[in-house]
């Protein structure tokens, strides 16, 4: 009986022990947490947005074409995209942004969308 007492005991204070070291490992978790999302979200998202974007040069060195009389068939010129990105549009700034690329294409927005 003694012996069975002293066994419950030590797996009581092993229980202890281990829910003390749970609770520990979930409350740094939870702080952790709490860090990330709450103290530095706005700089990662900030990181984020700046990472979305990127600017690539494509280097096109083909020069002319010509047929066998030197005629020029095609010739380098060079040609831009405009991209509109909707996220990055405020909603009361849409009239504004949107004319300025009808503007430089020549073209009502309007008429387009």
């Amino acid at each position: 009986m003694k012996k069975t007492a002293f066994l419950d005991t030590e797996l009581e204070g092993r229980l202890i022990l281990a829910g003390v070291v749970v609770f520990m490992f979930l409350s740094l978790l939870v702080s952790r947490l709490y860090y990330l999302q709450v103290i530095k979200g706005e700089s990662f998202k900030d990181l984020s947005e700046n990472n979305r974007l990127r600017t690539v040069t494509i280097i096109a060195p083909r020069g002319e074409i010509r047929d066998r009389e030197g005629k020029l068939l095609v010739q380098n010129r060079p040609s831009f995209d405009i991209v509109i990105i909707k996220d990055d549009i405020v909603k009361n700034k849409k009239d504004k942004v949107c004319h300025v690329p009808g503007f430089i294409i020549k073209k009502n927005y309007r008429q387009a969308y």
